[in-house]
């Protein structure tokens, strides 16, 4: 998430997506959790899915 500025991913929002893809939570429960919409996180997974798979087809992995 660091290849991101705070401006384009808010802490909150950050929060949200470690909830989601490293602890597992549902959408629902990180929303509950952070304060941030279901949507929101869902577009910043997107968002950090496209990027890692942008690296990894840079660097041939």
């Amino acid at each position: 998430m660091s290849i991101y500025s705070l401006r384009d991913l808010p802490q909150a929002t950050r929060q949200a997506v470690r909830l989601r893809i490293v602890n597992g939570y549902t959408y629902e429960w990180a929303e509950l959790e952070t304060g941030v919409t279901r949507k929101r996180i869902a577009m910043a997974v997107g968002k950090l899915e496209r990027a890692h798979e942008k690296i990894r087809t840079v660097y041939g992995l």
